[in-house]
């Protein structure tokens, strides 16, 4: 991953319950559910910090003890700060309670439940030289394999969306919003102003028809099924900031999680 020559910052959302993971995430959060030995949200962050992420905002809430003691590992916490939600903000409501502290440069806002390859590099280089000028938003888009859990777009000839559709039944439609953004100031401000909750029914049903997208055609799946999250573990894991094992790391690899989810991968593969 290559530092990229311009400055922004992120807010991974990462405060959700993960409720189809059913009886996983009674006892282990979504966002650090196991991907090749590793926490999912180890990846993101790495990407993240090696890009040049500057800071990088995690919110916290469904066990939120686990996740805070996952941030504040030596070789993460000079790079992150954390929002407590004690009560559950919204994926919008998150960025308007972070809004003081954001500086005035593009931010990456990203689920950090998605298992994904996308490299940060390109996408920020895509929404700095590629995007249309009125468009302050840029979207990552997918190909899903499950349309009907998906939020579908239609675009025009200018990669610009022009039409949503919410985990259609049947859609004609082939490319879905992969929940990976980059937002300009402005975006945010408006979010303020209007004391937006939820990024997708409140935010981009207002900025439709100037939101870029970047098409990705690698590796991109919500995890929130176990199905998915089981598919996910045949997928070409990849380095991470971590490069020995420290205490969080060896308690991670003995913890029952593991024997969950590899009793999944036997009942889907047997």
């Amino acid at each position: 991953m290559h530092k990229v020559e311009f400055n922004f910052q992120s807010v991974l959302l990462a405060a959700g319950y993960g409720s189809r993971l059913k009886h996983l995430t009674k006892i282990w959060p979504k966002c650090l559910m196991p991907i090749g030995r590793k926490a999912l949200l180890e990846y993101w962050l790495t990407d993240l910090i090696e890009a040049g992420s500057s800071p990088i905002f995690v919110n916290t809430h469904f066990h939120m003890d686990i996740v805070e003691t996952f941030l504040n590992r030596e070789c993460f916490s000079d790079h992150i700060n954390i929002l407590r939600e004690l009560d559950l903000l919204g994926t919008a409501g998150t960025i308007v309670e972070l809004a003081p502290k954001l500086k005035d440069i593009p931010t990456i806002v990203a689920h950090s439940d998605n298992w994904t390859d996308v490299k940060i590099s390109d996408l920020l280089k895509a929404h700095v030289n590629l995007r249309p000028s009125y468009c302050p938003i840029t979207m990552v888009s997918f190909t899903p394999t499950k349309k009907s859990q998906c939020g579908m777009i239609q675009t025009n000839e200018h990669s610009v969306v022009t039409h949503f559709e919410e985990k259609p039944e049947t859609t004609s439609l082939t490319r879905a919003n992969a929940a990976v953004y980059v937002i300009e100031p402005e975006v945010i401000k408006w979010m303020v102003n209007n004391k937006a909750k939820d990024f997708s029914n409140d935010v981009l049903p207002h900025f439709i028809n100037r939101i870029f997208v970047f098409g990705h055609l690698g590796v991109h799946k919500d995890i929130g099924t176990i199905s998915l999250l089981v598919n996910s573990q045949y997928d070409n894991s990849r380095a991470t900031l971590v490069s020995e094992k420290d205490d969080w790391q060896l308690y991670f690899e003995e913890h029952v999680i593991h024997d969950l989810l590899n009793a999944e991968v036997k009942k889907l593969t047997n």
